[in-house]
Order: C-alpha cells, then sequence, then structure tokens
C-alpha cells in the first residue's frame, strides 16, 4: 500500500506548463528507514534515463498484507536552499487505514503506474475484492509521470516527501519511506 503512495507522490521531469512558467520535478533518491517487517525498498532504485529524466526502476517486496491494521499519512517538507534543512509544509494526507486507501485513493490514481509495474488493478465499479495490498513481490520500470500534480501556488526548491506506516492497534510508527525531489521553474 505504501508503494503506490510513493508512486502517487512523485511527478518526474516531464515538464508541464502552467501559464507562463513550466514546473519541472526531478527525483533525487529514495529511503526507507525501519519498517523492513512491513515491505523491503531495497531493491528499488532512482536512476537516470537520459539526461533530463530520472525514473524509479527496480524490485520491492510487501512482506505483509497492508491491510487495515495499518494506517499511512504523507508529509511534506522544504528546504529552499536545497542544504537539508527541511521546513515542514502545510500540505499532508491525512492519516487512513489501508483498507480505506486501497479501496478509494488507489484506484483513483493506479493509472499513473498502470503500464509501469505489476501491482493489481482494482475495479472501480465492481465490489472490492480486495481490501489491502497483498503481499508479494513486485517490480516497477521506467516509472517517470509528469509534473502536472505540482500546483502552480508550491515553490521551488528541495522536496522531502515522507509516507509513515501506524499501527492501528498500538497507534506506534512502524516505518517511513522519504523520496527527495527537486522543484523547478522556468518561464517560458
Amino acid at each position: 500500500m505504501l508503494f503506490p503512495w510513493v508512486i502517487i507522490g512523485i511527478g518526474l521531469a516531464r515538464p508541464t506548463p502552467i501559464s507562463s512558467f513550466v514546473i519541472e520535478v526531478q527525483m533525487d533518491r529514495i529511503e526507507q528507514i525501519g519498517g523492513e517487517h512491513l515491505l523491503d525498498l531495497s531493491g528499488i532504485r532512482v536512476r537516470k534515463y537520459n539526461r533530463t529524466l530520472s525514473v524509479i526502476n527496480g524490485t520491492y517486496s510487501i512482506v505483509r498484507d497492508l491491510d487495515e491494521s495499518l494506517a499511512f499519512t504523507v508529509t511534506v517538507a522544504r528546504s529552499a536552499l536545497g542544504n537539508n534543512q527541511f521546513n515542514e509544509y502545510p500540505m499532508k494526507i491525512p492519516r487512513k487505514d489501508g483498507c480505506r486507501i486501497f479501496l478509494e485513493d488507489y484506484t483513483e490514481y493506479q493509472h499513473v503506474w498502470a503500464n509501469t509495474t505489476n501491482l493489481p488493478q482494482v475495479d472501480k465499479e465492481a465490489p472490492p475484492a480486495l481490501c489491502a495490498l497483498p503481499k508479494g513481490d513486485y517490480w516497477v520500470k521506467d516509472f517517470a509521470p509528469d509534473a502536472s500534480w505540482v500546483p502552480p501556488v508550491v515553490p521551488e526548491g528541495f522536496w522531502r516527501m515522507t509516507w509513515h506506516m501506524y499501527s492501528v492497534v498500538t497507534d506506534e510508527l512502524e516505518g517511513q519511506v522519504r523520496l527527495f525531489i527537486h522543484v523547478k521553474k522556468d518561464i517560458i
């Protein structure tokens, strides 16, 4: 369940024109902090596809079903100078259990990664056959969505998106995944 949020959160280097400027998002790296009992992202890498585009490649494992026993949230921080001194930003995705995310948000955004990964595709109209992202081994190949998801009011800088995984029972932090990206705006 976490990796789809990673994919949702990424808008890579395909420039997107917004009025008189172009927003460009370049991915830097991805890190997993704890949570190895839930998923293993050690095989996922950010690599340069060409001179201007970074992509996600690799394999990862979901060790156990990411279901309603876990809750997920996303927070965002910005380093204006790019020196890793991050300030928390008011943008965030509120905490939801894994089942709600899978049935609501996952189905809404699954088209973003449809042809670049073997994550399950869920029919929005059919009754839910799954209420969790099932455990197993998954792959992602040359994933690079466009930057159209970035609102024009988002300032330039070095950004850190952190996906937090919590136990619903104990409310303890189980692990985090961090994605670091550069947001640039060019006048056209």
